[in-house]
């Protein structure tokens, strides 16, 4: 009771003595792009910045805490106030959501799941602050590891300054199992999404496996000789597409898109923090966030990517708790827990056909042959020394082991945070030069031959268009 009333005390000395300063946000944020286009609601718009402390309490009493941007655009004709902000009339709870009865019925799971996309459901918005336009959302790809969710969840859960996100669950598989985890969180806003051409919906047929189609490791030769439709098709190594390793990088793709062009939250201008369902997050994951934006705003203009993760198996905390460094964005260090904004995704959109043509099954890689191979200015990332976000995931795509049990890796974790409780949460993050070593150049994997994933990929584009 003593520590609540102290943090109090200090938080309402804080308002009362805390002036800021005006940040240069609108050229960060991309607005200028639209005042007074066709993307903007109101031709003749003011722009009003505002600066405000974000609320000690919410970051455990400790530090002065960033400041979050409080940007509302007043139209100069007839004096209304916009905020971008969806506007929600009725109480949506998770039983407001679609759910199929029989799970093994194909067209029940599509037609379900179809509506889930086209209605948008944000369930929660009666609890909760109104979205903002430059609020965080956090998008989590989602398979079919219910048990790792779970945890992810739990550790969103105890997340300061959770209330005030929005998040968004993309899924590639319907599954009752990972319904009943996400039906749990009561503590933001929260939305569901389905990958439309996944294998689960596809049955026998492209992208899934076609029986008709070769088999991995065919010979050309006999590949001509049986007549499969993709026999011409093998990729740069002489294989032929496996569609379990397909699946992941349409997915997130088609994910990109949807949240970012098609998702009706207003016209967001915020942070999308990328996370999956094998990832746990620290508590002051987003108190970071804000710190990094801050730092982006007023020092490192020419960053584009943030970046909360990062694969260490010993993390001398006390010595980089608050450290960050700026580097060329690389796969291999950069790829969990990434930070977009509009900006980077129309850097990185502009370069779709490359995207879906390079003959990588990774999207990481792929994205990385773009950042090396085609951008005139390769994409810059902040990072942490401190990762916020952690990987826990023993098994997947790419990792498999005997024990597919993630508690040991969570509790490993835990006890890393609770060791290190009083470096969460600093006041301040402070730059030290990257050891990253030198890029070398990158060899594609291979696996993404098919002229047909290819052209869906595509096509997601000129859906979120339509759309």
């Amino acid at each position: 009771m003593c520590r609540n009333v102290v943090r109090s005390l200090r938080y309402l000395l804080l308002v009362g003595g805390v002036v800021a300063a005006f940040i240069p946000i609108c050229f960060f944020m991309g607005l200028g792009r639209h005042v007074g286009s066709k993307h903007d609601l109101h031709a003749k718009s003011v722009l009003v910045v505002r600066q405000v402390p974000l609320p000690l309490q919410a970051y455990g009493g400790r530090g002065r805490g960033a400041y979050a941007s409080d940007i509302v655009r007043t139209n100069s004709s007839v004096g209304a106030v916009s905020t971008g902000r969806a506007v929600h009339s009725e109480a949506v709870t998770w039983k407001s959501v679609p759910r199929v009865a029989n799970a093994s019925n194909v067209d029940e799971i599509r037609a379900v799941t179809d509506e889930i996309n086209r209605r948008q459901l944000v369930v929660n918005a009666h609890l909760f602050p109104p979205f903002g336009e430059f609020g965080v959302v956090v998008v989590v790809q989602v398979h079919d590891r219910a048990d790792y969710l779970q945890h992810l969840i739990a550790s969103l859960r105890e997340t300061a300054g959770i209330a005030d996100v929005l998040l968004v669950f993309s899924h590639d598989v319907y599954s009752h199992e990972v319904n009943s985890v996400i039906e749990t969180v009561d503590f933001c806003q929260a939305m569901q999404i389905y990958y439309p051409h996944s294998l689960q919906l596809s049955g026998d047929r492209f992208p899934a496996e076609d029986p008709r189609d070769c088999t991995r490791n065919i010979l050309k030769k006999k590949a001509l000789e049986l007549g499969c439709p993709n026999a011409e098709w093998q990729d740069m190594y002489g294989h032929y597409r496996e569609a379990k390793f397909t699946q992941t990088k349409h997915h997130w793709w088609w994910k990109l898109h949807h949240v970012m062009e098609t998702v009706n939250i207003g016209k967001h201008q915020g942070p999308v923090v990328l996370l999956e369902e094998d990832h746990f997050v620290a508590p002051d994951f987003i108190h970071l966030l804000n710190l990094m934006i801050v730092k982006k705003l007023r020092e490192y203009s020419d960053v584009r990517i943030l970046n909360l993760g990062m694969y260490q198996k010993k993390i001398n905390f006390p010595a980089v708790y608050n450290k960050f460094s700026v580097d060329t964005w690389r796969s291999g260090q950069h790829n969990m827990g990434m930070v977009l904004f509009n900006e980077t995704w129309n850097v990185i959109r502009n370069h779709s056909e490359e995207f879906c043509k390079y003959d990588d099954y990774n999207w990481d890689w792929t994205l990385m042959h773009i950042n090396q191979d085609r951008l005139s200015q390769p994409l810059q990332c902040m990072f942490l020394w401190a990762p916020r976000i952690f990987h826990i995931g023993e098994c997947g795509m790419h990792a498999k082991h005997s024990r597919c049990d993630p508690k040991p890796v969570v509790d490993r974790y835990r006890d890393l945070l609770q060791k290190n409780n009083k470096y969460l949460f600093p006041d301040e993050i402070q730059f030290v030069k990257s050891t990253l070593k030198k890029i070398r150049k990158l060899k594609a994997n291979g696996g993404w031959g098919d002229p047909r994933d290819h052209q869906l990929c595509l096509n997601y584009s000129i859906s979120s268009i339509k759309s």
